[in-house]
């Protein structure tokens, strides 16, 4: 079986893989949720289609789509699907094809004369098949996609064959990716045989999972021994996460990550392409952050940047000597800032054409996560945002946890969403943050911050919409008051 998974996987590397940049979050959880099922010996993602299983009788062919604003063309998926079974018939292997859908036109498992109607299939005698196959194969290994497809329709496929696939085909319609999410977890929870009610520690389990799932192609392996995904495999890392809160930590915030990159994905503005930069984006703040997640500083340093927590909470001479447990209790509670956090850096980086979650990032600043941007000011702060109603209390618990850092350096500027903006001082006092009381005659040049609102760095249904930086938040001149900021960019 493994010899024709790899046989199969050369023709198939000729694939157009742009379908696949938008919904590959999709992708993993029909890849998560298969491992899930113990009918499976094992699973293979982005080999022969998107997902690809090993059966007691054979294998599982699946393609996952994921288009909630549009149609599908389902004629050329079915195409698709005709020619992976085929090709595992001509070498007398059972082959069962679905598609993993959720689209605006969902529909039901199509009747045997709609998938007729795709095709267009003249008989062909059968001992012909076995006359021509090893032609056929070093044929097919010089072909397009196209033209690979048409081919082994031609030299393969009959009615009888036909009617067979008609048989072995089917749709499964699977919901919006925050839902299906929710769903896995429920599924994961009781593979480990545990209830615990804390929904965050269902996440961590999730973020584990996918975790494992994604590494298949992180990796970019094109050793079949390396991308094949077994549920035991599974099992064994989601158990240490049960008792081991430290992993938690990270795997919480891996699970968060993927829920901020499925907001995006479902974003009507975000189109393939928009995709595609954001799946980068993604990719790279997973390796940035993984190993860093480890250091108990550096997991400081992510959470003093994001938290809304008072500073008698979080602050590093505390906060290293806080148990794995009180640790995770925080990230838990920042979870909605850490959602803000990734999507205000991500819409930056997307906006400047950046790929890279890193390649800005201050490494001489250890408190906080600083940004020495192009075309702005340095030491500049990606924070998360304020809570609506407690919008106050917010912004002085930043500062005050800023402010009382030990470092020669604070941030020249602050990216907060929120209604504040303006020219702010180190040298203030708490309260003073959210005074109107201050002007900028009295705030010494090497103690001055900006706070920037993002009121014009849009993320709510628009982070596929492209905006000048240089024109609103690199600017020197506040787009909503035509204020100068006081800031001199290098």
């Amino acid at each position: 079986m493994k010899d024709k998974l790899i046989e199969m996987h050369g023709y198939e590397e000729k694939r157009d893989a742009s379908p696949k940049i938008r919904g590959f979050l999709f992708q993993d959880l029909v890849a998560l949720d298969e491992l899930l099922d113990n009918k499976n010996e094992y699973i293979l993602l982005e080999w022969i289609e998107d997902v690809c299983c090993k059966t007691k009788n054979g294998m599982t062919v699946i393609q996952a789509k994921y288009y909630p604003e549009s149609n599908l063309q389902y004629s050329k998926i079915y195409k698709e699907l005709f020619c992976d079974y085929l090709m595992f018939d001509i070498d007398g292997i059972e082959c069962e094809c679905q598609l993993a859908l959720h689209a605006k036109d969902n529909i039901d498992d199509f009747t045997k004369d709609e998938i007729e109607d795709f095709f267009k299939c003249k008989d062909i005698p059968e001992d012909s098949v076995k006359n021509d196959t090893l032609l056929l194969k070093k044929k097919l290994k010089c072909l397009s996609k196209n033209n690979y497809e048409d081919t082994v329709i031609e030299n393969i496929a009959n009615k009888t064959k036909l009617k067979e696939f008609c048989t072995k085909v089917k749709n499964s319609n699977k919901k919006r990716l925050s839902e299906y999410m929710e769903e896995l977890v429920e599924k994961i929870m009781s593979d480990c045989n545990t209830r615990d009610e804390d929904e965050n520690f269902g996440k961590a389990l999730l973020g584990t999972a996918l975790l494992y799932i994604q590494e298949s192609y992180f990796e970019e392996s094109k050793f079949l021994e390396h991308r094949i995904r077994r549920k035991g495999e599974l099992v064994e890392r989601l158990r240490p996460i049960i008792d081991n809160e430290e992993q938690q930590i990270w795997m919480i915030v891996y699970e968060y990550i993927n829920e901020c990159i499925g907001e995006i994905l479902d974003d009507p503005t975000v189109d393939d392409a928009a995709c595609e930069k954001y799946r980068n984006i993604f990719i790279t703040t997973i390796k940035y952050l993984k190993e860093r997640f480890l250091d108990k500083e550096e997991r400081f340093r992510f959470i003093n940047t994001v938290t809304l927590e008072k500073y008698k909470k979080v602050n590093k001479n505390d906060y290293i000597t806080y148990t794995q447990s009180k640790e995770l209790k925080i990230f838990f509670k920042s979870y909605q800032q850490i959602i803000s956090y990734f999507k205000n850096v991500w819409k930056i980086l997307f906006d400047i054409g950046c790929k890279d979650f890193s390649q800005y990032i201050n490494e001489n600043i250890k408190y906080i996560l600083a940004y020495n941007f192009p075309k702005e000011i340095e030491n500049t702060a990606v924070l998360s945002s304020v809570e609506l109603g407690r919008e106050n209390e917010s912004l002085r618990r930043i500062f005050e946890r800023i402010k009382n850092i030990d470092e020669e350096k604070l941030p020249s500027k602050w990216y907060l969403r929120g209604k504040e903006r303006g020219i702010k001082s180190y040298q203030w006092d708490v309260t003073d943050i959210t005074s109107d009381s201050n002007t900028i005659e009295i705030i010494e040049s090497d103690k001055r911050f900006f706070i920037e609102c993002l009121d014009c760095l849009h993320i709510n249904d628009e982070m596929g919409k492209s905006e000048e930086c240089d024109e609103c938040i690199f600017a020197g001149v506040c787009n909503y008051n035509n204020k100068e900021k006081g800031l001199i960019c290098k």
